[in-house]
């Protein structure tokens, strides 16, 4: 074989490998929002995205918007309990996320049990805290916060002072007046601030 073959043979292979670490280097395709609803028509409580977005704060906003770690395909593993929604949120949310501390984000990393912004907020049908609807609406606190609050195996794994502080705030003075719709009375967040 002549040495200008040998050269050129040399070359292509070179050339091919490099091609093939290259293509196994990328993580994805690139992908805008308006093709996610290629693979997720509806959300994980059944509804298509446009139902639960209508009347949400965050209507108008593109999928891209929140989701700022799935604009490729395959969507990279996101290791719980890294919040991939979370980054979303802080990037419009910034002053929030700095002052959400007390709610288990110093322990971010610590226990997949850590609560999310979309656990209190909800995630597409979020909506202000003034609608009776809203899961951060004064009457809907207890519920919402029960859903952790309320655990006995995690108020106890927490080592929470008070076991079963829903009961407790329900039977109260202040829940009381919750359930008969007084909305200036205390919640749970008038004296545990959650951040915001």
């Amino acid at each position: 074989m002549n040495q200008n073959l040998r050269i050129l043979l040399l070359a292509l292979g070179l050339t091919v490998m490099a091609g093939i670490a290259a293509t196994g280097a990328e993580e994805g395709e690139p992908i805008d929002s308006g093709s996610c609803v290629d693979c997720h028509e509806q959300s994980a409580h059944g509804t298509d995205f446009a139902t639960e977005l209508s009347g949400s704060i965050h209507n108008g906003l593109a999928c891209l918007d929140c989701h700022v770690h799935q604009n490729v395909v395959p969507h990279p593993e996101i290791p719980k309990p890294k919040c991939n929604v979370c980054d979303g949120c802080r990037s419009c949310h910034e002053e929030a996320a700095k002052t959400y501390q007390v709610h288990g984000r110093s322990r971010i990393g610590v226990g997949e049990d850590i609560p999310h912004c979309s656990d209190c907020h909800g995630s597409h049908d979020i909506l202000p805290s003034s609608s009776n609807r809203s899961k951060t609406h004064v009457a809907n606190l207890p519920e919402t916060c029960g859903r952790c609050h309320g655990n006995l195996d995690l108020t106890t794994k927490y080592e929470l002072l008070i076991h079963n502080p829903i009961e407790v705030f329900s039977s109260s003075v202040h829940g009381k007046a919750v359930q008969g719709g007084v909305s200036v009375a205390a919640t749970c967040k008038d004296c545990h601030s959650t951040g915001d």
